[in-house]
């Protein structure tokens, strides 16, 4: 019980007179409510409790009653009025934490009863900034400092205290901003601060970097959320800022992304806990993200906190996400009013008329759903030049792909306006499919205001320099520039670097996103993935590292083939990759050492299945678990899978097919054997672990050269049978992928790995099994393979034929036609 009454007791004196009717006995005060818990801040002063309504007595009026308040310690102060009986509460500036009290009533025939009153005093927001070295985990010191923007960069003006367990600190009081520092260990060694991801550079050095916020300010933070299969919860802390002042609860406001508010009833605040609690219950599946907005009472307002929401039947792990790039202007015109038309550009290469409207157009007629398609990586979004400009070859482009931002806000016109993208992203939501952006942040085109005299000589941009095409581009990856018009961004200038990561954190918060495609990866410095990363962990997951929370980051490193001889150097391709994965960096990123693999097997005929399957087991070796790789037949830097498989390119690299889409694009196959590759292939993609990419086309083997022939219109329609049936093939795979945990991420098992022409492995996670096999010769072949492992019995039916396999004992025997795959059940 949380109070206690003490009840008077009545008494009859032995020899008393007998009466007809007994006395009443005297009636004592009662606690008839508990008090309430209250909730202050320090520095507050409380008085909105009038005890009057939670006492009752018989005999006596409140105003006869006396009430008496005890306890709290030093941190709250505690009166109450002789007359109104009002209680007040004063919290002092350094009280924190939980305070007891024990009120007790008294009526003028001395009875009494008492109750318990709780307090918690929360802290202000603190402006102090405290550096941490923990010699325990970093190694012992004799002394340690730290040396920055602060003091001048001095070596010993502010020197670390150890508490006596091995941390050391200190605490400095700053002023709002972004301050370069370095730890000095043992007055001479100068490094960055080992348990801070974020870096910027200052002087040709690369330190580590604080920033202060503005502490004045309430802040709001997410301390929990849950979603289930229609509802959600979420519970926000709030804290009061420094300077003064308390929560204005009027002023709190909750509403979703959309703009609509929360349903009545749906948020609550508790001010003993100051906490804000959101609950929506039947709601549609889908994203359903929300926006908190609070001021105190001097009007000073809390950063707008963001909440991504989705609600659904499932846990989402971006590793069950089968991903498909529309290439904005290519895929789908749903809006001819936007076709734009630049001057003196061929039609190849200028806009040809695809945009917003018509990748949401087939959002809505179910396109994607029947693909198996639940995440949408598409063209950047923003405002590119209007200006033709000169590509490698000496002919004329526009900026139809997305790659020349001119703006850093506008979305470019011919796609549509910032409602068309938000329109599409909504859909994609409605329809459980995650929207990727593509993140252009190496360079701008110089058109862009951030292009001006101003930022030029305050360092915002590398000296010019060109990539060249003879080495990849790998003499000078950071500093060179990829054209004329295109000056490259330099990560060294702070100023820069929090302008550019702001712009992307700015996307994700106004559009709703759920990921990044980031392009040119190895052309920038590591710092903007440092503040990219850690800004999404802070601003949009909070923190979390739940995967139905994970924002994806994946990058683009165009590399060769994988290096059997790597010594773990950037020179080396997969190490390249993977230097760029992490946690303060990229989640994965698209394996183009992989991809190379599996054209050579599956398109060209280079290499065995044999020798697919060993780099296999290398390349998920070499990455790990932790990495979130995408896995891919094509894109819009590479030529046609279809184009490879049907022999119209002369090499690997397509070196020359840029010229010869030009002078020699290539056709549609007249045969289906390429056809039946590129379904192999994408059987492939749909079985190991990673993310699969459909580039738009390949699922119906669209052809294509170099670019700009590989990103040629998307069709519909009038499709031939061979592209039916490679469209059925893909929907097939995919939504078997959608459905099957042991295909997405399972454990793949070797059960035939070492023929030229057929590869047969398992895939198991718990009871979900499958078998998963491949024939590229032109014969049909029977393989007897143990099953034993993976406790196999009965019929397999193999999900894209009908046909059907029996295990005898520990043997499965399955036959396998010309250019075909199977996934037996």
């Amino acid at each position: 019980m949380k109070h206690v009454t003490m009840l008077g007791i009545a008494v009859l004196v032995a020899g008393a007179p007998t009466e007809t009717c007994p006395p009443t006995p005297d009636s004592s005060p009662e606690w008839s409510e508990e008090l309430p818990d209250v909730g202050l801040v320090q520095g507050q002063v409380y008085s909105e409790l009038d005890l009057d309504d939670f006492v009752t007595d018989g005999d006596n009026d409140t105003s006869e009653l006396v009430f008496l308040i005890e306890g709290g310690g030093n941190g709250v102060a505690a009166a109450i009025d002789g007359t109104s009986h009002v209680l007040t509460l004063t919290a002092q500036r350094d009280a924190a934490g939980p305070y007891v009290f024990m009120v007790e009533v008294v009526d003028p025939e001395g009875n009494s009863a008492d109750t318990q009153l709780d307090v918690f005093v929360h802290e202000r927001r603190r402006c102090e900034t405290v550096f941490t070295y923990d010699a325990r985990e970093y190694g012992p010191v004799a002394s340690i400092s730290v040396a920055g923007q602060f003091n001048a960069w001095s070596p010993t003006a502010t020197p670390l205290t150890n508490d006596g367990t091995g941390v050391y600190t200190a605490t400095l009081n700053l002023d709002p901003g972004y301050y370069q520092y370095k730890f000095v260990r043992n007055g001479s060694e100068w490094i960055q601060d080992p348990a801070n991801p974020l870096t910027a550079w200052d002087g040709g050095f690369e330190n580590s970097e604080v920033h202060v916020p503005d502490c004045t300010l309430p802040l709001l933070s997410l301390e929990t959320r849950d979603t289930g299969a229609g509802s959600f919860s979420v519970r926000i802390r709030y804290t009061d800022g420094a300077a003064g002042g308390f929560i204005d609860q009027d002023s709190l406001w909750v509403q979703f992304f959309s703009g609509a508010p929360v349903p009545s009833g749906a948020v609550s605040y508790d001010a003993y806990a100051h906490e804000i609690d959101v609950t929506v219950d039947a709601i549609a599946p889908g994203k359903h993200s929300i926006w908190v907005d609070v001021s105190d009472d001097q009007g000073r307002a809390a950063e707008t906190l963001y909440v991504p929401l989705w609600v659904g039947s499932t846990t989402w792990d971006w590793r069950d996400a089968n991903l498909y790039f529309a290439f904005t202007d290519r895929f789908d015109n749903g809006d001819t009013a936007n076709d734009i038309n630049v001057g003196g550009v061929p039609y190849q290469s200028n806009y040809q008329g695809g945009d917003l409207e018509g990748i949401r157009d087939k959002i809505d007629s179910g396109y994607f759903d029947n693909l198996g398609i639940n995440a949408i990586w598409i063209s950047p979004q923003l405002d590119n030049t209007n200006s033709a400009e000169y590509g490698v070859d000496g002919r004329l482009y526009s900026g139809y792909h997305g790659y020349w931002p001119a703006s850093p806000s506008a979305v470019e016109p011919a796609f549509g306006d910032r409602q068309a993208l938000k329109d599409l992203i909504a859909a994609a939501h409605e329809h459980g499919i995650r929207v990727m952006f593509d993140l252009v942040a190496n360079h701008v085109h110089n058109q862009h205001p951030y292009y001006s005299q101003e930022n030029i000589s305050a360092g915002w941009f590398n000296p010019f320099s060109l990539c060249t095409e003879d080495d990849g581009w790998n003499q000078n990856p950071i500093g060179c520039w990829f054209a004329p018009y295109l000056p490259d961004i330099d990560y060294q200038n702070p100023d820069a670097l929090h302008t550019m990561v702001g712009d992307a954190l700015g996307y994700i918060e106004e559009f709703d996103i759920d990921g990044y495609r980031v392009d040119a990866v190895k052309h920038m410095e590591n710092c903007y993935l440092y503040h990219l990363s850690t800004g999404i962990s802070d601003r949009v997951e909070h923190g979390s590292t739940a995967a139905k929370d994970k924002f994806y980051l994946v990058g683009e490193t165009f590399v060769g083939t994988w290096d059997w001889n790597c010594d773990g150097s950037a020179s080396c391709p997969q190490a390249l990759v993977n230097s760029f994965i992490g946690d303060r960096m990229l989640d994965g990123q698209f394996d183009f050492p992989l991809y190379w693999q599996i054209v050579m097997a599956f398109a060209r005929n280079e290499v065995s299945l044999a020798d697919l399957a060993y780099l296999l087991d290398q390349d998920e070796a070499y990455y790990g678990t932790s990495a979130i790789m995408s896995l891919f037949l094509g894109n819009h830097d590479v030529v046609r899978f279809i184009s490879q498989a049907n022999g119209d390119i002369p090499d690997l690299w397509g070196a020359d097919a840029k010229e010869q889409g030009w002078t020699n694009p290539p056709s549609a196959p007249t045969s289906e054997v390429p056809y039946r590759k590129l379904q192999m292939a994408f059987t492939f993609l749909a079985t190991i672990r990673g993310v699969p990419l459909v580039y738009y086309g390949d699922e119906i083997g669209m052809p294509g050269a170099g670019d700009p022939d590989n990103r040629r219109m998307m069709v519909f329609d009038d499709l031939s049978s061979w592209q039916q049936e490679t469209l059925a093939h893909v929907q097939a795979v995919m939504r078997l992928r959608q459905d099957h945990a042991s295909l997405r991420t399972g454990q793949r098992l070797p059960l035939l790995t070492d023929w030229e022409d057929v590869l047969v492995y398992g895939k198991a996670a718990g009871t979900d099994k499958a078998v998963v096999a491949f024939n590229r010769s032109g014969n049909s072949q029977v393989v007897n393979l143990d099953v034993g492992s993976m406790g196999l019995s009965g019929t397999l039916t193999d999900a894209l034929s009908g046909a059907t396999a029996d295990v005898v004992g520990t043997t499965l025997t399955i036959e396998l036609p010309p250019y075909s795959s199977a996934v037996f059940f």
